[in-house]
């Protein structure tokens, strides 16, 4: 019995120590195959608002899964990428401050945000002097975008608001509208708006009844008036739970009566639950991820909630800062901006790369020198091809709210065939809506020409207008080169850009980055500011007074040309800062007294202000008389060629367009002149007013006005 527990103890010794040998031999093995992995990390910076409770908790929950995700793809990689996040609320920083700041700093890579248009400018201005990578989920003001578009810098994960103003305005046709009305807010996101709308809504076939302008200030009274208009749907544009409170107030008073109301994606904000009845039944379009990614249920079942809609543009921001920096580490690349290109510009195989799986893939492909064609989480990532600025479709969703939820209708995109090119930035859209005009002669017998003049108007000042003065001595450079001499030019312009402190090259003022200065050899008339508009007629009527010494003597023997760049409004070309401008009566009795005094041969006026044609429009029934405006009567023109440089628009896109015609081909025809800018002049509708009594705009060529014909 004793050496049977002698036996058997030293039988459990022995197994003892034979598992503790394997024990230890197995850890000793498994040690020298575990490898530690090494994180390269990257800070990034995050800046979105913040204060609103629910908001914080969105943001916060939708990074951290996306970083989750982001570790979970490349747990057992040798080498992960890893994204530190630094917070930043938009509410109550100082975006200029915290710009320059976040530019400067060598440890933060990229930032992410902000939210709004007006902020994300604000940082871009800073962000653009270092090339600090800016990705902004949901800052869709076209001026913002399209300002940085070449800095290469600059990722915007939305389309542009010229999408959404086409998709509120397209689901007002699938409804039936046949006239539609816009109310939108005096600031960068509402821009967007108030300078589409109107083109838009041509170019879809709708009538345009009206468009107001709010601010915090008035907002009342324009809400009132504009749901007492006589269209089928009011476009409600909106960021602010206040102003969408007063909107629906003042349209509670209709009842059944007036427009039916249609609201921006600044609507679709949890507060908008808290306006109770008045909020039922409100509809209207936001950005959201496109349901075949399947991020909106994974995000329901995760969360038990909906996403809002930006949630998943933070992360897919997340996603590719994080493939931006694993190419940046496999190539070397010092600079996260070239390796995002290369990411973004992929044209391989299809991968919805948002999820653990597609995450790991798009890592692999990425460390093989592989670039695939991804989506995120709010849907394809392809960016334009040209500029690199923004992706080229948003999914939209159209909502309501309904029993105190709001409710997904359907989903909607914009239409990239409206674009002269879909691999364009999305502000290119094709002109289809063209003026006809007649083949024949109208009739008129125009005496022999015998001598010509020019007067070139540069309404505005300040550094900030440069474009308008560099066009106006465009024009004076071109007159000057084709003849003309200085006796037969009245320039007026404000001289206040080449001497200008914001002028980095003193003496100089151009068109675009490369041309030549412009400011040579010039005489100037007048300065705008010593002029009220009204001596605009004295001058064209040879009146001359102490104010008014040079003017043009013309005759019925003599052509006139006259070309006006400035800003406009409805029913005036402005003038400086003043509130009374060259107005739509004050044309019509100039035009009217000129003719009556036979005081030209022909006249045309080259008009390159917004809502021009609200004043061109005054030439129509004065015989001889031409003029082609920037823009219809609702519509807005805009700015081109900007310089990084300067900081400033350096030319304006009707005006850019009609100089390279006219240079390009110095007798082109009026009809030939007219479809080129018509075609090129993207954003609006170059309107040609009175041809039926001044030529064959055929046979007639602008050269009787550009190349001076001595006699």
């Amino acid at each position: 019995m004793k050496n049977f527990k002698n036996n058997r103890l030293q039988w459990f010794i022995s197994l003892f120590l034979a598992v503790f040998t394997l024990i230890g031999c197995s850890d000793n093995d498994n040690k020298a195959t575990i490898k530690t992995q090494q994180l390269v990390t990257y800070k990034v910076a995050v800046v979105l608002p913040l204060s609103q409770p629910e908001l914080y908790n969105r943001w916060m929950t939708t990074a951290n899964w996306a970083l989750e995700n982001i570790e979970k793809a490349q747990q057992n990689e040798e080498t992960a990428i890893k994204l530190e996040l630094e917070w930043y609320d938009e509410s109550v920083e100082d975006m200029t401050t915290l710009g320059r700041t976040l530019a400067t700093r060598d440890d933060i890579a990229a930032i992410i945000g902000p939210y709004a248009s007006s902020n994300a400018q604000a940082m871009a201005y800073q962000c653009v002097k270092t090339r600090k990578m800016m990705l902004t989920p949901t800052a869709s003001s076209e001026e913002f975008v399209r300002t940085f578009s070449r800095s290469n810098f600059l990722w915007s994960l939305v389309e542009t608001d010229i999408s959404q103003c086409e998709v509120l305005l397209s689901r007002a046709v699938i409804s039936g509208a046949k006239r539609v009305s816009l109310l939108t807010p005096d600031n960068l996101y509402g821009d967007t708006f108030k300078d589409w709308f109107a083109f838009q809504a041509q170019e879809l076939g709708l009538e345009v009844e009206d468009v107001r302008i709010y601010n915090n200030n008035n907002i009342d009274t324009q809400a009132t008036a504009a749901v007492r208009c006589d269209a089928d749907y009011l476009i409600c544009v909106v960021s602010d739970i206040e102003n969408i409170r007063t909107i629906l107030q003042a349209r509670s008073t209709r009842g059944d009566k007036g427009p039916k109301l249609l609201f921006s994606d600044g609507a679709m904000i949890p507060e908008l639950l808290s306006l109770g009845s008045l909020s039922t039944g409100v509809e209207g379009v936001a950005m959201y991820s496109d349901p075949t990614t399947g991020f909106e249920i994974a995000y329901g079942t995760r969360y038990g909630t909906a996403p809002m809609g930006a949630e998943s543009r933070l992360y897919d921001a997340l996603l590719l800062t994080a493939f931006a920096a694993a190419d940046a580490f496999v190539t070397q690349e010092a600079n996260l901006n070239e390796s995002m290109i290369r990411v973004v510009s992929g044209s391989g195989t299809e991968m919805l790369a948002w999820d653990e799986m597609g995450m790991y893939r798009t890592f692999k492909a990425i460390e093989q020198g592989k670039y695939l064609n991804i989506s995120g989480a709010g849907g394809s990532l392809k960016f334009d091809k040209e500029v690199h600025t923004n992706v080229l479709q948003t999914v939209y969703c159209h909502w309501s709210v309904y029993d105190g939820r709001i409710i997904l209708l359907d989903f909607c995109s914009s239409d990239g065939g409206n674009r002269t090119d879909a691999t364009l930035a999305n502000w290119n859209w094709q002109v289809k809506q063209e003026q006809i005009f007649d083949n024949t002669s109208t009739g008129i017998e125009y005496k022999e020409l015998k001598e010509q003049w020019a007067l070139l108007v540069a309404a505005s000042s300040t550094w900030a207008n440069y474009r308008h003065q560099a066009d106006v001595l465009n024009m004076y450079q071109i007159l000057k080169r084709n003849g003309y001499t200085d006796d037969r030019i009245i320039l007026i312009m404000e001289d206040d850009l080449a001497y200008n402190q914001s002028n980095i090259y003193p003496g100089e003022i151009r068109v675009s980055p490369t041309g030549n200065n412009l400011y040579q050899d010039i005489e100037i008339d007048y300065y705008t500011n010593q002029l009220p508009p009204a001596d605009i007629s004295a001058i064209l009527a040879g009146e001359r007074s102490e104010r008014t010494p040079h003017v043009i003597e013309a005759t019925d023997n003599d052509n006139v040309l006259v070309f006006w760049s400035g800003h406009g409004s409805k029913g005036q070309f402005d003038w400086l800062k003043e509130a009374s401008g060259f107005t739509t009566s004050l044309m019509h009795n100039t035009l009217s007294q000129l003719s009556e005094e036979r005081k030209f041969r022909k006249m045309l006026w080259l008009i390159e202000t917004c809502y021009s044609s609200s004043v061109a429009k005054a030439s129509v029934g004065i015989p001889g008389v031409l003029c082609i405006a920037a823009a219809d009567e609702m519509e807005v023109s805009f700015a081109d060629v900007y310089s990084q440089e300067l900081s400033v628009w350096m030319s304006n896109r009707f005006t850019h367009n009609m100089t390279d015609a006219i240079e390009g081909n110095p007798t082109i025809s009026f009809r030939d002149l007219y479809n080129y800018m018509l075609r090129n002049t993207l954003g609006s509708h170059v309107k040609v007013h009175n041809a039926a009594l001044f030529d064959n705009l055929y046979l007639s060529s602008i050269d009787e006005f550009i190349s001076y014909q001595r006699k």
